[in-house]
């Protein structure tokens, strides 16, 4: 089983990926694994912040994968551009 860190590392990678490959044009296998790997990524933050923030539980990566992991999470929740698919 992977470390924190490592999960982290991994969310944030998809995130990037999948960042790139939603905002394309049309429906194709790219952009569905897109949005497959961006779920992931987004279920990885959100489960980090409930244990972090309400159960408190106590996580020991360094801060900067945490700011990547937020600043990705951010950019796609809050990019009003990106072509989802209707």
């Amino acid at each position: 089983m992977p470390d924190e860190a490592s999960r982290l590392n991994y969310a944030v990678r998809l995130l990037q990926i999948a960042l790139r490959a939603i905002n394309g044009p049309g429906l194709d296998m790219t952009k569905l694994q897109a949005i497959a790997s961006c779920k992931y990524g987004l279920v990885v933050a959100a489960r980090w912040l409930v244990e972090h923030y309400s159960q408190k539980v106590e996580h020991h990566v360094p801060p900067g994968i945490l700011r990547h992991l937020l600043e990705v999470t951010k950019e796609i929740c809050s990019n009003k551009d990106l072509e989802w698919p209707g």
